[in-house]
């Protein structure tokens, strides 16, 4: 079958125009439709974000806690969080296992502000380390481990290494 020249342009010039409406419909509408989407699904974690770091982990902000936090911060004492756990570490007998703590203070929220010690433990047992947690991590007294990283001793098998970052709050 021997098609005209008039023929031949016409289906050339539908094909390319049904090309174009592929192209068009299946590859640029889809990617600025999910472009679109991601900038959605951006702002709408940033507002979480945002939410979380407000409110923090337990879901309230610190003013609606200030009431707890000023009784947990009366019942506990003046004591810094260094000396507390640094008493923790002596009852337990864990204080050769970590040579340094690094206080330092966080972000200022209300009136009162972040009391941060971290601290590196070296070539404890398992048991020690769950001992040394469960007694740092106080609710009632607003001191809580915030971060933990526990690795394999490389010098002596079975033992634990560990960096714990404990946060209480204290009156500026």
């Amino acid at each position: 079958m021997k098609l005209a020249r008039r023929e031949k342009l016409l289906i050339g010039g539908s094909g390319l125009i049904l090309a174009l409406f592929l192209i068009i419909t299946q590859l640029v509408v889809p990617f600025f439709n999910s472009k679109d989407q991601l900038k959605k699904e951006a702002k709408e974690l940033e507002q979480i974000i945002k939410e979380y770091n407000l409110t923090g982990a337990g879901g309230q902000d610190i003013e609606s806690i200030s009431g707890n936090l000023e009784k947990a911060l009366a019942a506990r004492g003046d004591e810094p969080l260094d000396s507390l756990i640094n008493r923790e570490i002596n009852e337990i007998g864990i204080t050769k296992n970590i040579p340094r703590m690094r206080p330092t203070e966080g972000k200022k929220q209300g009136n009162f502000i972040e009391d941060i010690v971290e601290l590196p433990i070296e070539a404890v047992s398992l048991a020690q380390l769950t001992e040394f947690l469960y007694r740092i991590e106080k609710p009632e007294k607003f001191i809580y481990i915030s971060r933990i990283t526990i690795r394999d001793n490389k010098k002596e098998e079975g033992y634990l290494d560990a960096t714990i970052r404990v946060l209480t709050y204290k009156r500026i």
